[in-house]
């Protein structure tokens, strides 16, 4: 699916322009707000109405992964000394 597609799915689940643009963020894609609003211009979308806090809270969260953790080893020698400016 490219960014396009992506953008107009979002949208048909009644996300802002906003809120897509955070979506595309999280997952690496560098698209300008301004992008977004023209794709979804050419494709027929007019503006959201301004929502309230319950419908905004109706939509389902953005799903951004989260880094994965590292484990860290204190009894080895090199992660457990301590260094200091002189």
């Amino acid at each position: 699916m490219n960014d396009r597609d992506t953008i107009i799915n979002l949208r048909k689940k009644n996300y802002s322009v906003e809120e897509i643009k955070a979506i595309l963020d999280s997952k690496e894609h560098n698209i300008s707000q301004k992008t977004i609003y023209n794709i979804l211009k050419e494709e027929g979308f007019s503006k959201l109405p301004r929502r309230t806090k319950k419908s905004k809270s109706q939509l389902s969260p953005a799903q951004i992964p989260a880094d994965k953790s590292i484990t860290l080893d204190f009894d080895t020698q090199e992660n457990s000394k301590v260094h200091r400016q002189v």
